[in-house]
């Protein structure tokens, strides 16, 4: 087996592990308000949310991938240079890696998309400055994830006033009907959610397959191939129900006491988004808009009762991610580049 063969063997081990913590940071984003509200127990939130992550993952399409694989660099430096492709990809994703965990552990539910762009521009640079990454599309990414938590508090606001006008007169034996809408919210985020955080990890496998010449990239991208698909989905889904009870925490009690009414609409909202970036092919983050969500449903009912201070700590937190997660790879590429002299 050649130097090649093992660190190529070195970034798909490391590939699993981000995205098993990022199923195991986000697990709070798909359960939190379902345990929260007591529709489900903690053990059945869980283990649901981890097989409709693997089914989203598996059957809602690759378009996110493709833009991992297309839109982010130019793939090219791939071919020219194998092995500072390789050693790119495992740069970017001890970055990711180190901040996801570190936020895990600390409670904050970051997000994986922003530490794995941050980390992929980080490692790009150091290796080729910054004439490789594709701005354009960068600078739309960036865009698309600043206005989708702005979509999710608006698409939570309104839903959940809507819902209330429809529930204005009914009986206090409508929760019945929230609990089993909550439980079907619940349900479609996590295939929604799966759907896009785990493309994210198929398109850096993608990469390493182009690396390795085994891939060939096109105009439109390069789809992975079903084992990499099944092989990301199998590890979200582990991460999933590993869980994170920390940030499950913060999410589900920290910003605001939700009821099963906002369950229903926070995920609903977060749903559609989620679904919406994804077939457009955008790696968002799945944080900002069941967060953002939550806070607009809480806001149609008692604007007060929002804790915004819980808020600030997280938004604080999501700026700083990407320059962490850049410098983390970028010095990682560095010292990568030197020990490995293959």
């Amino acid at each position: 087996m050649n130097s090649m063969t093992i660190i190529g063997i070195a970034v798909i081990v490391f590939v699993l592990i981000f995205v098993f913590t990022n199923g195991f940071n986000n697990s709070a984003d798909i359960v939190a308000t379902v345990i929260s509200t007591r529709a489900l127990s903690p053990r059945k939130a869980i283990a649901l949310a981890a097989v409709c992550e693997f089914l989203g993952a598996c059957f809602l399409g690759v378009n996110v991938a493709k833009t991992i694989t297309k839109g982010i660099f130019d793939p090219q430096i791939i071919f020219v240079d194998a092995k500072s492709g390789i050693i790119i990809l495992l740069a970017a994703l001890i970055g990711s890696i180190f901040w996801n965990i570190y936020c895990t552990y600390s409670g904050f539910p970051i997000s994986a998309s922003h530490s794995l762009l941050g980390g992929l521009l980080g490692s790009v640079i150091f290796s080729h400055g910054i004439g490789f990454i594709h701005w354009n599309n960068v600078l739309i990414i960036l865009l698309v994830m600043l206005l989708t938590p702005a979509v999710g508090f608006i698409f939570g606001y309104f839903f959940t006033k809507i819902t209330y006008l429809l529930v204005r007169n009914t009986t206090p034996k409508i929760n019945k009907l929230f609990r089993f809408l909550q439980i079907a919210g619940s349900m479609l985020l996590a295939f929604s959610h799966g759907s896009n955080d785990t493309q994210k990890s198929m398109g850096m496998l993608t990469l390493l397959l182009l690396a390795l010449g085994f891939r060939s990239v096109s105009v439109s991208g390069a789809a992975p191939p079903v084992w990499v698909v099944v092989l990301c989905a199998s590890f979200m889904a582990f991460g999933i129900f590993a869980g994170g009870a920390s940030v499950i925490k913060t999410v589900g009690i920290g910003i605001y006491r939700i009821k099963q009414i906002h369950g229903f609409t926070a995920q609903s909202s977060s749903s559609v988004v989620l679904y919406i970036s994804t077939m457009l092919g955008y790696p968002v983050s799945s944080t900002h808009i069941v967060s953002t969500s939550i806070m607009g449903a809480g806001s149609a009912d008692r604007i007060k009762a929002v804790k915004w201070e819980k808020i600030f700590e997280i938004i604080v937190v999501w700026f700083v991610t990407m320059p962490v997660a850049a410098l983390v790879s970028g010095l990682s590429f560095y010292l990568l580049s030197k020990i490995l002299t293959f």
